[in-house]
């Protein structure tokens, strides 16, 4: 074969292939167009279902948006404040904190326990949280987890805007595959799962991160920090 014919041979043969890996690549864009305008529209369902006037009131904003119309005054100025914020970085965000859920708010609901979490459970299944943001003080223990991906799973199902823990959680991994978007909000994790033995006790005012949080009060929380009324609700809506 002479050398011309084998050239013609060889830039076919790259001709051909050219096309191929072209027509692949026309294929495989016209796929991911395709899987994009899936999930953009899964996203949308998902969002309106959790957010829609139906299914809760709250307009969401951010805490700076917040601290900006109710609280602009300089902090060396002594008047007297409608909110406190929750200590900096004390608390690690998990689930849909801050990876699917920016930003969240709601009327608070307490409840204390320790080292125990019957009370916690009975909260999330018999309770719709529409609007309302749990808070658990577990008195800042380490040694088991207060909540895993069971009860997050149930919170998200009943609607609670968001879970505040003082104390560890767990199942992390198992929030993330499931994709929940309930924000929680806790000092750490801990494979360890907590007590039965004592129920706790719901509704009375509990205190860390140098605030005191009252049931019937507001918390409005984001990335930059947690704030939470002295007196019900900041906003009209």
């Amino acid at each position: 074969m002479n050398t011309s014919v084998e050239n013609k041979i060889k830039m076919n043969k790259a001709n051909g292939l050219r096309g191929k890996t072209s027509e692949s690549r026309k294929l495989f864009g016209g796929f991911m167009r395709e899987f994009r305008k899936t999930i953009s529209s899964a996203k949308v369902c998902f969002h309106d279902v959790r957010k829609s006037p139906t299914a809760t009131t709250i307009e969401p904003r951010t805490t700076s948006s917040v601290v900006d119309e109710y609280y602009s005054n300089r902090v060396d100025v002594m008047i007297e404040r409608e909110m406190d914020v929750l200590r900096p970085n004390l608390m690690r965000g998990f689930a849909g904190a801050w990876e699917r859920t920016k930003y969240f708010q709601g009327e608070i609901k307490t409840v204390k326990v320790y080292e125990n979490n019957p009370l916690i459970r009975e909260i999330v299944t018999k309770e719709n949280g529409r609007g309302k943001v749990l808070v658990i003080d577990g008195r800042a223990s380490i040694r088991c987890a207060l909540l895993g991906g069971e009860i997050a799973q149930i919170a998200e199902y009943n609607q609670w805007e968001g879970i505040i823990v003082n104390g560890m959680i767990r199942d992390t991994n198992e929030m993330k595959i499931l994709g929940l978007t309930i924000p929680i909000l806790a000092l750490g994790t801990n494979p360890i799962p907590s007590s039965k033995r004592d129920p706790g006790v719901r509704d009375v005012e509990v205190t860390f991160g140098d605030v005191t949080f009252k049931s019937g009060n507001y918390i409005y929380a984001d990335q930059d920090g947690v704030l939470v009324t002295r007196d019900g609700k900041l906003h009209k809506h």
